[in-house]
């Protein structure tokens, strides 16, 4: 009887089972209208089963005359009816439990501007982002200043600010010596190690501590790889061979001009006959004498005739076309009797005619034996070369200097890129076809890169970026009908785009200003194509101010930098006056305002590495940007200069200016979500808990269409 009874109130009082279903392996369940009726006739059913067994044991206490068991069975029934009822009304008000995934595909495309795209799905050009944006959600996706490609893929990738994953800037500094430094990597030139740039948790270590699967393609910001739960092939910040973030050599029989831009790369041949006898430039190794630069002899063939030319290097020979990019030439460095380093490249033909001018781009780490790995597992580069065949290994392989340097054509620069753009849908396309689980995460870049080097007219299908974008939906149709039903999609960018007209000169400011001073006499007397780089000219003892990277602005505290005279005391108030004076910058051509806005470190950025950051940064109204020279140390003759550079478009602004984009398969409430938002969203998808430390929200979001097709 006791039992009975026990098994009565238990079965009255049930104790809330907290179920996660699985859409990869879950029950199937109904969706839209048809599930709330069911959840209706769910709830009479089970009301009627508790009402029906009440009666049951009322009838049958009564029965046997035992009213105090009655009363008591009556009470606790009544009391359990009670629960019910109020269990299942706090059920109804409380959220719904998010939506897991079994997979996550991320796509990153790099400067995918929310305007031009949405401009576009209004006139119907991009019919697969359409269906994807009517799945799910197209947002502007707000991102952190400055509105530079390392600092907002270091957020997206960690969900946390600047402060606390350390990059602030494509160039840094060394506050003891002044010397400019990349952000993208530690050069290891000369013995030094490479040491990974972003310096907090990624989503990708967050799958790999719970043993999640996760594939990640040419993201940038992952060099050297980490050793993560799956496999990474490192994008942007890989280098070349010789160390360096890429360096062509252009080849010709025509000596560069005195102050010709990019003449340090120019190799003068002397043909003989139509055979050109050279050598090519690998890595820099070790000896005992110093630091030497290994080199391959080249042989260059030409037929003048027929516009062509054959190269041999070593083993491999290559025929090439007058306008046309190469094959791949594969290259062996010998460093001893027992250490060869092997890369590749590949050549554009510019005239077989006088002059001969022959770019080869930079050698590039052979992914079968690369000097410096830049995978994980080792031998995943290799795996992807045996099923894809060579593919480029440089972080950023599409050559934006040969082509601003006048090396070649707009067409042949181009053509680099859609070559790029291949072997990254061929990687993506492989990877889908193993995609099970976990996520799989890949950056697109050549968007980015065609938008700096080409106009922005008001058709934007005739664009090189437009046209881009509508081959680019096309990839995404075939990309969505493979993708299994049960995955999460985001498709999302760093930064949209502005003009660049005028380029703005921070440490020639800070001189006028009185901020900076420097040995103007050899200054006067510096070299063609000199601009005081690395802060040759600059009198630090007198230097209250100094400018390096596209936004920063450094003052030159004690005790912080090597020849600080700036008091710690005195930083804030120092720092209150400069972004004073700078939001008044005008330009005399216009009267309008350079700058948008000045902001103090603590404004934006808190954590770990929040005391390395400028101490101002500076963001520029659109049409304007930072100078080269000032970005690396050095000054310009006047602070305002037209902008005369075929790298004609930048994005270096106010992140206010140039948001970026977030498509989706699922929906977002937040109408504009921030780019620290994307990894706790990627863990949240697939089902694993957020870390304190990400700053971002996991996006809320209902499950999408694809998914529901499944569960009915």
């Amino acid at each position: 009887m006791c039992n009975s009874r026990a098994a009565a109130l238990a079965f009255l009082f049930p104790l809330p089972a907290l179920a996660y279903i699985d859409p990869g392996t879950g029950g199937l369940i109904v969706g839209g209208l048809t599930g709330l009726i069911a959840y209706g006739a769910l709830i009479l059913l089970a009301l009627r089963k508790k009402l029906a067994l009440l009666a049951r044991l009322l009838a049958k206490a009564v029965s046997r005359h035992r009213v105090l068991s009655a009363v008591v069975t009556a009470c606790a029934a009544l009391a359990a009816v009670a629960f019910w009822v109020w269990e299942r009304s706090t059920m109804s008000l409380a959220p719904p439990l998010p939506a897991r995934y079994e997979r996550v595909l991320a796509i990153g495309l790099d400067g995918a501007d929310p305007r031009v795209v949405g401009r576009m799905l209004e006139e119907g050009l991009l019919p697969n982002m359409k269906r994807l944006a009517e799945q799910g959600s197209f947002r502007p996706l707000a991102i952190p200043n400055p509105a530079q490609s390392p600092v907002v893929w270091a957020t997206l990738a960690t969900g946390q600010n600047p402060g606390a994953n350390g990059i602030y800037d494509f160039i840094g500094r060394d506050p003891k010596s002044y010397t400019p430094k990349l952000s993208l990597m530690t050069d290891s030139a000369g013995g030094g190690e490479y040491r990974h740039p972003i310096r907090a948790k990624a989503f990708w270590d967050v799958t790999t501590q719970q043993r999640v699967p996760a594939v990640v393609l040419r993201w940038p910001m992952t060099f050297p790889p980490r050793e993560i739960h799956g496999r990474m092939l490192a994008g942007l910040g890989v280098p070349d061979i010789r160390g360096s973030l890429g360096r062509y050599t252009f080849f010709t029989d025509q000596p560069p001009l005195p102050d010709e831009e990019g003449r340090d790369k120019v190799t003068v041949v002397r043909p003989d006959g139509d055979v050109i006898r050279t050598e090519l430039g690998g890595p820099r190794v070790r000896w005992l004498s110093g630091v030497k630069t290994l080199s391959v002899p080249l042989e260059i063939r030409v037929d003048r005739a027929s516009r062509a030319a054959r190269l041999s290097v070593g083993g491999s020979t290559v025929e090439v076309k007058e306008g046309q990019w190469s094959g791949w030439l594969e290259l062996t460095f010998s460093a001893g009797l027992f250490t060869k380093h092997r890369g590749l490249t590949k050549v554009f033909l510019s005239s077989a005619a006088e002059p001969f001018a022959m770019l080869a781009g930079s050698v590039e780490l052979h992914p079968d034996a690369p000097l410096v790995p830049f995978a994980h597992p080792k031998g995943y580069a290799s795996e992807l070369r045996a099923q894809l065949g060579l593919f480029h290994t440089l972080g950023m392989p599409e050559d934006t200097k040969a082509y601003a340097e006048g090396r070649v054509s707009e067409e042949a620069f181009l053509a680099q890129c859609r070559e790029v753009e291949a072997e990254r849908r061929a990687m993506l396309r492989y990877e889908l076809s193993r995609f099970e689980s976990g996520v799989l995460a890949v950056v697109f870049d050549s968007l980015d890169r065609i938008q700096h080097m080409t106009p922005q007219p008001e058709e934007l299908a005739s664009s090189a970026a437009g046209r881009y974008l509508i081959d680019f939906d096309g990839f995404l149709g075939a990309v969505l009908e493979e993708v299994k039903p049960g995955t999460a999609i985001l498709l999302f960018s760093d930064h949209g785009f502005s003009e660049f007209e005028k380029s703005v000169d921070l440490n020639r400011w800070l001189v006028e200003a009185g901020e900076m001073a420097i040995d103007e006499e050899a200054y006067r007397s510096r070299p063609p194509g000199s601009h005081g780089e690395l802060f040759r000219h600059v009198k630090w003892e007198k230097t209250r101010a100094y400018a390096v990277g596209f936004s920063g602005l450094y003052l030159n505290v004690k005790g912080r930098e090597g020849a600080g005279i700036v008091s710690p005391d005195e930083r804030a108030a120092v720092a209150a006056g400069l972004a004073t004076r700078l939001r008044a910058l005008a330009d005399p051509g216009t009267g309008e305002p350079v700058v948008h806005r000045v902001y103090r470190r603590e404004e934006l950025y808190r954590g770990a590495h929040s005391e390395e950051a400028p101490d101002l940064v500076v963001g520029f109204r659109p049409g304007y940007r930072g100078s080269w020279q000032s970005a690396i140390g050095g000054l310009a003759e006047g602070v305002l200069a037209a902008n005369q550079k075929r790298w004609q478009r930048d994005h270096i602004v106010d992140a206010e200016f140039v948001d970026g984009m977030l498509l989706t398969n699922f929906e977002v409430p937040s109408e504009r979500p921030r780019a620290s938002d994307i990894a706790p969203t990627i863990v949240s998808l697939i089902g694993l808990p957020v870390p304190e430390e990400f700053e971002g929200t996991a996006l809320q979001r209902q499950p999408d269409r694809l998914a529901s097709r499944e569960r009915r």
